[in-house]
């Protein structure tokens, strides 16, 4: 039997942040708005991660989106890598003589 190849190094930060409005919002509409991009352009994005990845990230029941176990696990890693970039940008900033931070409210 072969193993599916997973294609994770194809995969675009774009691609991620994408995907990760999507998730949060469960809509593509709303996640385009948020990211002022064309509804079909995020379409397209998830499309490419889904294909990339060789599993659906979202089903849709009814009308509405729901992610998938491969989603939840995509969702964790992108937020991990995004939080990993945050800390590099924070820690590298100090180095260069600049005080930020970064502040996350929570409802």
């Amino acid at each position: 039997m072969k193993r599916q190849r997973f294609h994770t190094r194809q995969t675009t930060f774009r691609q991620l942040e994408t995907f990760l409005a999507v998730a949060e919002r469960l809509s593509v509409t709303e996640a385009a708005r948020a990211l002022h991009l064309a509804q079909p352009s995020v379409s397209t994005q998830i499309a490419k991660l889904e294909q990339a990845l060789g599993m659906h990230l979202f089903e849709q029941l009814g009308k509405r989106l729901h992610l998938t176990d491969a989603g939840r696990e995509v969702q964790a890693g992108a937020r991990q890598i995004f939080d990993a970039l945050d800390q590099l940008e924070m820690r590298l900033a100090q180095l260069n003589g600049l005080t930020i931070g970064q502040l996350r409210l929570g409802a």
